[in-house]
């Protein structure tokens, strides 16, 4: 499908929202994202609680929005049965359109040039465990921040209140079990899939990072799962990991605006070690799966690759005691104040 096509869909579809609303009572939300307060509404409040969720920690109920995330069933727009121009590649347009398609829904993004900008967004489906995923929203956030100087990583963070390391690596390197444990153990700010890297904020010039969700990625192979597996989770979609909601027992340890001091990249091996390491090794680490799942890659690339040059590499490798080496690591770092008192 063509970008003329589509808008015309877009402008059909604005018709219709338009022509709807009187009829529509939506039930809202407001988040304090890095440089965007963000409003997302749906009239169906079962549908904004699960899309929601993952990002839930940055709730504010009395901000004033700028943005909007508007999610729309097929009633909502009182439109017939979605046909085939619903369903096509997922890909992202310059002029800020795409298309949207999973498993579960089927659905139309567009930002517009107003004062306050909305996103729209249809879904043709609601599954409870499926809209809790974070996939589903991370996307639409970064559209809405990719204009501030805010791209996301893939990766994980641990620190005190002002500072943090990050932990990039591939799946199964054992970020997400150091944050696991960072959490258990009592660390004031953690962070885990995905981080929003603010290149312009800061004092250090290093920026400035926040965990983008609330939610611990797990396998049940992780040193970590024992500690976990009666929370609250979901498996993911292709059904290898399990997603954690710890907030029922861990709250506020979320990374917030902290500034980032060094880049770690963990391995699981046999004991606690840790070595200075190269900005290329750091940019293999970082690169190849944020790259995939980015909505401005290019951005990214760039943003990244300023920011392992002016931060320390390290190279880590964690044991199975998850609690001694992050004593270890924190000395190390001199994160003295990294635990909350117990």
């Amino acid at each position: 499908m063509n970008d003329d096509s589509f808008s015309k869909i877009l402008e059909e579809l604005d018709s219709r929202y338009i022509e709807n609303i009187p009829s529509t009572t939506f039930f809202s939300q407001t988040f304090e994202f890095p440089e965007a307060n963000i409003e997302c509404s749906a009239s169906d409040p079962q549908v904004l609680n699960a899309f929601c969720d993952p990002f839930n920690h940055l709730a504010d109920g009395n901000l004033e929005s700028s943005y909007q995330i508007l999610l729309l069933s097929r009633d909502d727009f009182l439109m017939e049965p979605l046909k085939s121009p619903w369903i096509g590649e997922k890909s992202w347009y310059d002029s800020d359109l795409g298309i949207l398609w999973f498993e579960t829904f089927q659905g139309a993004i567009k930002i517009e040039d107003r004062k306050r900008q909305r996103l729209y967004f249809l879904y043709d489906v609601f599954e409870d465990q499926y809209w809790r995923l974070p996939e589903f929203s991370r996307g639409l956030i970064e559209v809405i921040l990719r204009n501030k100087g805010i791209v996301s990583i893939h990766g994980a963070a641990i620190g005190d209140e002002r500072n943090c390391l990050l932990l990039p690596g591939k799946g199964g390197s054992g970020k997400s079990s150091l944050v696991a444990s960072a959490l258990a153990n009592g660390f004031k700010s953690v962070g885990d899939d995905f981080l929003l890297y603010n290149q312009k904020d800061g004092k250090s010039g290093t920026g400035t990072v926040n965990a983008l969700f609330r939610t611990v990625n797990l396998l049940p192979s992780s040193p970590s799962w024992g500690k976990y597996k009666d929370l609250p989770h979901i498996m993911t979609r292709d059904r290898e990991k399990h997603v954690f909601y710890p907030e029922t027992r861990f709250s506020n340890c979320w990374v917030r605006t902290q500034n980032p001091i060094a880049i770690v990249i963990p391995t699981i091996g046999d004991a606690f070690a840790i070595a200075q390491s190269t900005p290329s090794v750091a940019l293999k680490a970082i690169l190849p799966s944020t790259a995939v799942l980015s909505v401005q890659p290019q951005k990214m690339i760039m943003a990244v690759t300023q920011l392992v040059r002016k931060l320390p590499i390290y190279e880590m490798t964690i044991s199975s005691d998850l609690t001694n080496d992050l004593q270890k690591l924190a000395s190390y770092f001199d994160f003295t104040d990294a635990t909350h008192e117990k």
